[in-house]
């Protein structure tokens, strides 16, 4: 999957027996400045993903059943206990009070206090769940191994799985919703596409597609996908047709995985990736420019407290926060 993992990484990672889940990403970890002393070392000390309901509203999913939540636009995080050992992979707010995550195992959990407490909710499935995402009301879609699609239409508190037409040999890493129009980026390269708030879904050609690893959905006709070495495509008509965007990077190293990407509006991009670069586009995603993140490590999930402030989390409990929509960063928490 990830085509430049260390050898020490590897070897930490057969030490412990952790199987990474999505593309060559696990569950997640704890903590940030003030957790506690995770079982694992460092490098396996990993945050997974990051949401906001609102500026002061958010929250960070990791390992060993890691959630975190801030009040001050992610200025500071603090841990909240979970009573989770599983690791999570991603969470989401479906409404101001009500946020889920998800992760190994189809482990699912469920609050309804704007995060300051978690309750365990019965998961339909036992396959590793990659990434969880509102899609409108009190509706969520979660994806994740051996192609796997759940749906909640009652905020989280039950799970159907559906019978989507994904490869069950593939590995669902990402979705994102506008309106009504999901998209689900897979390892295999596939693309699926929902046209009814996650209900159904479709399989829809992406020509010479790369393992994807992420997709940001901009309005319903326009969104971008990217992935493994550095690729980027972008469609205007709703996935018929795709154009290659990432050969436009201003950058010396063009090959590097991207892991998450979201967008503040129609213009303004940000992207993370596998080494812990930061990439950034002000024209709907045809040009990037590599930005210096003060991060060693990968980062995995991007979030946007407000339409200037970002977030971005990862590997090695990382931390790190821009106020210019991305164009410097400094780092909060990480080894």
């Amino acid at each position: 999957m990830r085509p430049r993992i260390s050898v020490a990484f590897v070897l930490l990672l057969a030490s412990t027996a952790v199987f990474l889940s999505g593309c060559g990403q696990s569950s997640q970890t704890p903590s940030t400045t003030a957790t506690e002393q995770s079982s694992r070392p460092p490098l396996q000390r990993i945050y997974t993903d990051v949401a906001f309901f609102s500026p002061n509203l958010g929250l960070i999913s990791g390992w060993e059943g890691a959630i975190l939540k801030s009040t001050d636009m992610g200025s500071s995080w603090k841990p909240v206990r979970t009573s989770q050992t599983a690791d999570l992979n991603s969470v989401a707010f479906i409404n101001g009070r009500t946020a889920v995550a998800v992760g190994s195992a189809g482990n699912i959990i469920r609050s309804t206090d704007g995060g300051s407490s978690w309750k365990p909710v019965k998961s339909p499935t036992g396959n590793t769940l990659n990434k969880v995402a509102w899609s409108g009301g009190r509706s969520a879609v979660a994806v994740g191994w051996s192609g796997t699609v759940i749906r909640t239409t009652n905020g989280g508190l039950t799970w159907t799985e559906l019978n989507a037409p994904t490869d069950p040999h593939d590995v669902l890493n990402d979705i994102s919703f506008s309106d009504n129009i999901g998209l689900i980026v897979a390892t295999s390269g596939h693309v699926y596409k929902s046209t009814d708030g996650g209900a159904s879904w479709t399989m829809i050609a992406v020509p010479g597609s790369k393992h994807l690893f992420t997709v940001a959905a901009i309005d319903p006709n326009t969104a971008l996908v990217a992935g493994e070495a550095g690729t980027i495509m972008k469609t205007y008509n709703g996935g018929k047709d795709w154009m290659m965007e990432s050969n436009t990077i201003e950058a010396s190293d063009t090959k590097d995985d991207i892991l998450s990407m979201r967008a503040v509006n129609n213009q303004s991009l940000v992207a993370v990736t596998w080494s812990g670069s930061v990439l950034r586009s002000a024209d709907g995603g045809t040009n990037w420019t590599v930005i210096s993140s003060v991060s060693e490590r990968s980062l995995r999930s991007i979030g946007f407290p407000t339409l200037t402030d970002v977030i971005a989390v990862g590997d090695g409990q990382t931390i790190i926060d821009s106020n210019n929509a991305g164009y410097s960063w400094k780092k909060i928490s990480g080894d």
